[in-house]
């Protein structure tokens, strides 16, 4: 999911924040570089969660989560989940979608695109063995997701909330401090 999300009231507070002084971009510079570090390892810790039987999941996905900065006048993060099959693990595939109404425009340009090709066998299997599942069991699994899709999988943008809390709070904090 490498396209651009914007956290919501911020571009507005940004122009305000671009007429002030160098020290107090650099300071919310740094707010917004540790909220996106924070989105980052947030997702990550999402998929990394323990399955029932005890074993952890850390494959592709959460090692496809990355962060780029700009410079301290910039204030400017980005967080991306790199992998091709991102989209489908966030929302679903198939009949099981399931895209929250503010991110549906976001989400609609990757409707059909895959394929069938983000979410690969060769994908399905290292995920089944990674989750300790019989090898006779990762035909049907793979068929199944195939026929069915996959259910959705929410580990990406339901960081949205609490990294806006997070950075507006950091912010609201330095201007206040400043003023």
């Amino acid at each position: 999911m490498p396209n651009v999300v914007t956290l919501t009231g911020f571009k507005e507070f940004e122009a305000k924040l671009k007429k002030m002084p160098d020290i107090l971009k650099s300071e919310v510079s740094g707010e917004v570089k540790s909220a996106a570090e924070e989105w980052a390892k947030l997702a990550k810790d999402t998929l990394s969660l323990p399955y029932p039987n005890g074993a952890y999941d850390t494959g592709f996905l959460a090692g496809g989560i990355k962060t780029k900065h700009g410079t301290d006048k910039d204030m400017f993060s980005e967080v991306t989940s790199l992998m091709a099959y991102s989209a489908y693990m966030e929302w679903g595939t198939k009949d099981r979608v399931k895209v929250p109404p503010d991110l549906a425009a976001y989400a609609a340009q990757f409707k059909g695109v895959g394929g069938g090709k983000g979410l690969t066998k060769e994908l399905i299997y290292a995920w089944a063995a990674r989750k300790g599942i019989a090898k006779e069991f990762w035909w049907p699994i793979f068929i199944s997701i195939v026929k069915k899709g996959v259910k959705p999988h929410p580990f990406f943008f339901i960081q949205k909330p609490k990294i806006e809390k997070i950075l507006f709070a950091g912010v609201k904090k330095i201007v206040e401090t400043e003023h």
